[in-house]
């Protein structure tokens, strides 16, 4: 394909030669000093071009004289699509690599693996169904431009159903290079947290501030629910609980109405609040200092300060690490 910098050369080249007659898609190309294209060794000019022309589809090479003669003479190019709209979204797809993801958009991405695993293990084709929401589409464009997956359409409208199916190609092959790769990288920044919170003291000191978290609910990458470092339960990916809680992570210390979850996350919840946190693992006194439940209404609150914990009257939590 070249290195970047060459293939810069290539593009703005082109891209000049085409502004001294903008009405044309066909343009004679120079290679000489004035655009540097003299510097890039002939075998990698020669392979930049045939990327550009039979992989990205933007150019047809109409002459490849000059790359096979020592003078170096005009050779012609058809430009077959926008360069300049082509050549800024080539930059922002080669800058999106995992480690520069931020934390939100690798979260989608571990889901949406999970998600097409779980889809590819049921239908054991590479024809897949996916469910998912409009909160993954950057997600969907990073995995196409992977090539993990291709021919992928929505069967519903985003803008409408905040929730829909997508119908795709998989490629087997990268998809499983891509999964080990971002269950690496989740297990990196899971161990790196780790560390850092076995760092600090568990237990909450005797003369805390009143505005001193004592109790916080994270909800990490590894899709674990934890109070501070301690593991209260691992939902099911895109059951009814891990649906209910991760909006609840999402939108902690207001009252939300079970209608406004409801149209969230795009469907009926058959359980009522009481049943589902406890399924979560917030039970007796963890259930009274995180939750206000009621029939149609919940109220999550996260983190507990000590202020706010010091009004149960109750004795503090006794966390071990498991």
């Amino acid at each position: 394909m070249g290195s970047l910098k060459n293939r810069k050369l290539v593009i703005q080249a082109i891209l000049k030669s085409q502004k001294r007659d903008p009405n044309s898609s066909t343009i004679e190309l120079n290679i000489n000093s004035e655009n540097k294209l003299n510097t890039i060794p002939k075998t990698e000019l020669s392979n930049i071009l045939y990327d550009l022309e039979c992989k990205e589809w933007v150019i047809r090479t109409v002459s490849r004289s000059s790359l096979t003669s020592k003078k170096k003479s005009d050779f012609t190019i058809t430009i077959l699509q926008d360069l300049q709209n082509w050549y800024s979204a080539y930059l922002l797809r080669i800058k999106r690599k995992l480690q520069n993801l931020p934390p939100k958009t690798i979260n989608k991405l571990s889901e949406l693996s999970g998600a097409i695993n779980e889809s590819f293990q049921k239908r054991n084709s590479t024809e897949l169904w996916v469910y998912t929401d409009r909160n993954h589409a950057e997600c969907l464009e990073f995995l196409h431009d992977q090539s993990v997956l291709s021919d992928y359409t929505n069967t519903g409208d985003p803008d409408i159903n905040p929730t829909y199916t997508i119908r795709a190609t998989l490629n087997v092959d990268n998809f499983i290079k891509f999964d080990s790769q971002i269950k690496k990288f989740i297990q990196k920044q899971s161990t790196r947290k780790e560390n850092i919170s076995d760092s600090q003291k568990m237990s909450p000191s005797p003369k805390a501030s009143n505005n001193q978290i004592l109790y916080k609910i994270s909800f990490p990458l590894s899709k674990e629910i934890k109070l501070n470092n301690k593991v209260l339960a691992k939902p099911q990916y895109d059951s009814e609980n891990f649906k209910v809680f991760s909006y609840l992570m999402e939108n902690p210390n207001k009252t939300i109405k079970k209608s406004k979850i409801q149209e969230s996350i795009g469907k009926s919840i058959g359980k009522d609040f009481h049943k589902i946190i406890e399924n979560l693992g917030f039970k007796k006194d963890l259930r009274k200092i995180f939750f206000i439940v009621s029939k149609d209404t919940i109220f999550f609150r996260n983190p507990v300060t000590k202020v706010e914990f010091d009004k149960f009257g109750i004795p503090r939590l006794k966390i071990t690490k498991k």
